[in-house]
């Protein structure tokens, strides 16, 4: 059995095109996110703040144990994301 465990949070805001385009390329590379819209959510916006980000979206993961965050729509980002995502969803067969 493998330990796996994946976490991906995406920061947005209202009318964001690159919140927008980060979500879509997400789901374009099968990374499921849960998505905290800061403009409805002040203490989440403090905390990114806090962290040094001036701008969204940000993207925080943590994927077995690794961890990381990225601001902006970033592809190269998004699809190094998916790959590690991938080699905790993929399935087992089972005779290991």
């Amino acid at each position: 059995m493998r330990d796996e465990y994946h976490d991906v949070t995406v920061y947005t805001k209202e009318g964001c095109q690159p919140s927008k385009a980060t979500k879509i390329f997400l789901m374009k590379h099968g990374v499921s996110y849960t998505e905290i819209n800061i403009s409805k959510n002040e203490l989440m916006r403090d905390r990114l703040i806090e962290l040094g980000y001036t701008a969204v979206p940000v993207v925080e993961w943590r994927v077995n144990g690794q961890q990381g965050s990225w601001s902006a729509f970033q592809p190269d980002e998004i699809e190094l994301l998916a790959k590690r995502f991938r080699a905790v969803t993929a399935p087992t067969d089972g005779c290991k």
